[in-house]
Protein backbone atom coordinates (compact mmCIF):
# COMPACT_ATOMS: atom_id res chain seq x y z
CA UNK A 1 0.00 0.00 0.00
CA UNK A 2 1.38 3.68 -0.44
CA UNK A 3 2.46 5.31 2.07
CA UNK A 4 0.12 7.58 4.28
CA UNK A 5 -0.11 11.46 3.56
CA UNK A 6 -1.24 14.21 5.46
CA UNK A 7 -3.44 16.90 4.64
CA UNK A 8 -0.64 19.61 3.85
CA UNK A 9 1.56 16.24 1.46
CA UNK A 10 -1.28 16.04 -0.33
CA UNK A 11 -1.54 19.95 -1.20
CA UNK A 12 2.17 20.36 -1.75
CA UNK A 13 1.78 17.37 -4.27
CA UNK A 14 -1.08 18.61 -5.95
CA UNK A 15 0.09 22.06 -6.61
CA UNK A 16 3.53 20.83 -7.83
CA UNK A 17 2.15 18.77 -10.36
CA UNK A 18 -0.89 20.90 -11.34
CA UNK A 19 2.32 23.15 -12.11
CA UNK A 20 4.04 20.68 -13.47
CA UNK A 21 1.32 20.20 -16.40
CA UNK A 22 0.46 23.56 -16.81
CA UNK A 23 -3.31 23.68 -14.78
CA UNK A 24 -4.73 25.95 -12.48
CA UNK A 25 -3.14 24.41 -9.02
CA UNK A 26 -6.76 25.68 -7.38
CA UNK A 27 -8.44 23.59 -10.05
CA UNK A 28 -6.52 20.28 -8.94
CA UNK A 29 -6.89 20.97 -5.26
CA UNK A 30 -10.49 21.65 -5.63
CA UNK A 31 -11.32 18.31 -7.37
CA UNK A 32 -9.53 16.64 -5.12
CA UNK A 33 -11.63 18.51 -2.13
CA UNK A 34 -14.87 17.87 -3.43
CA UNK A 35 -13.89 14.28 -4.25
CA UNK A 36 -12.09 13.22 -1.31
CA UNK A 37 -12.06 15.99 0.74
CA UNK A 38 -7.81 15.29 0.39
CA UNK A 39 -7.88 12.21 2.14
CA UNK A 40 -5.16 10.32 0.17
CA UNK A 41 -7.30 6.47 1.51
CA UNK A 42 -10.42 7.69 0.73
CA UNK A 43 -12.76 4.59 -1.40
CA UNK A 44 -15.99 4.45 -2.95
CA UNK A 45 -18.03 2.51 -1.88
CA UNK A 46 -16.71 2.21 1.83
CA UNK A 47 -17.10 -1.36 2.30
CA UNK A 48 -15.35 -3.69 -0.78
CA UNK A 49 -17.95 -6.33 -0.07
CA UNK A 50 -20.41 -3.68 -2.42
CA UNK A 51 -18.00 -2.97 -5.33
CA UNK A 52 -19.82 -5.47 -7.65
CA UNK A 53 -23.56 -3.36 -6.59
CA UNK A 54 -21.27 0.40 -6.92
CA UNK A 55 -19.57 -0.92 -10.46
CA UNK A 56 -18.42 1.08 -12.50
CA UNK A 57 -18.45 3.65 -9.99
CA UNK A 58 -15.53 1.79 -7.57
CA UNK A 59 -12.67 4.40 -6.99
CA UNK A 60 -9.98 5.15 -4.86
CA UNK A 61 -7.31 8.01 -3.50
CA UNK A 62 -7.58 11.94 -3.54
CA UNK A 63 -9.03 12.41 -6.84
CA UNK A 64 -11.50 9.34 -6.51
CA UNK A 65 -10.25 7.88 -10.22
CA UNK A 66 -12.97 5.27 -10.89
CA UNK A 67 -10.79 1.80 -11.51
CA UNK A 68 -12.84 1.17 -14.40
CA UNK A 69 -11.22 3.81 -16.31
CA UNK A 70 -7.86 3.75 -14.48
CA UNK A 71 -5.01 3.86 -17.09
CA UNK A 72 -3.36 0.61 -15.62
CA UNK A 73 -7.21 -1.43 -15.54
CA UNK A 74 -6.87 -4.62 -17.34
CA UNK A 75 -10.36 -5.76 -17.00
CA UNK A 76 -13.24 -4.96 -19.75
CA UNK A 77 -16.33 -3.23 -18.73
CA UNK A 78 -17.98 -5.99 -16.38
CA UNK A 79 -16.78 -6.24 -12.62
CA UNK A 80 -13.26 -7.67 -12.67
CA UNK A 81 -13.12 -9.07 -9.38
CA UNK A 82 -11.70 -8.44 -5.53
CA UNK A 83 -8.30 -9.07 -7.12
CA UNK A 84 -7.99 -6.46 -10.01
CA UNK A 85 -10.09 -3.78 -7.92
CA UNK A 86 -7.73 -3.84 -5.14
CA UNK A 87 -4.85 -3.83 -7.57
CA UNK A 88 -5.75 -0.74 -9.06
CA UNK A 89 -6.93 0.90 -5.55
CA UNK A 90 -3.40 0.28 -4.21
CA UNK A 91 -2.18 2.76 -7.20
CA UNK A 92 -4.88 5.16 -6.35
CA UNK A 93 -3.63 6.18 -3.41
CA UNK A 94 -0.24 6.98 -4.39
CA UNK A 95 -1.23 10.50 -3.90
CA UNK A 96 2.02 11.43 -6.26
CA UNK A 97 0.33 8.76 -9.32
CA UNK A 98 -3.00 9.93 -8.72
CA UNK A 99 -1.96 13.91 -9.24
CA UNK A 100 -0.92 12.95 -12.22
CA UNK A 101 -3.91 11.06 -13.57
CA UNK A 102 -5.72 13.81 -12.35
CA UNK A 103 -3.74 16.44 -13.69
CA UNK A 104 -4.09 14.78 -17.34
CA UNK A 105 -7.32 14.37 -17.48
CA UNK A 106 -8.01 18.07 -16.42
CA UNK A 107 -5.61 19.38 -19.09
CA UNK A 108 -7.39 17.43 -21.57
CA UNK A 109 -10.47 19.00 -20.66
CA UNK A 110 -9.24 22.44 -19.87
CA UNK A 111 -8.08 21.90 -23.53
CA UNK A 112 -11.48 20.60 -25.17
CA UNK A 113 -13.35 23.81 -23.04
CA UNK A 114 -10.79 26.60 -23.15
CA UNK A 115 -8.28 26.15 -25.44
CA UNK A 116 -6.43 25.73 -22.40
Amino acid sequence: MASPKTRAEVIKISNRVAAEWGIPPALLLACGIAESNLRWDARRPNNASQDAEFWPDVSGGVWQQAVRYDPEYQGGSAYPGPAEVERILQRQYDVERSAHVAAENLKAKLKTVMGI
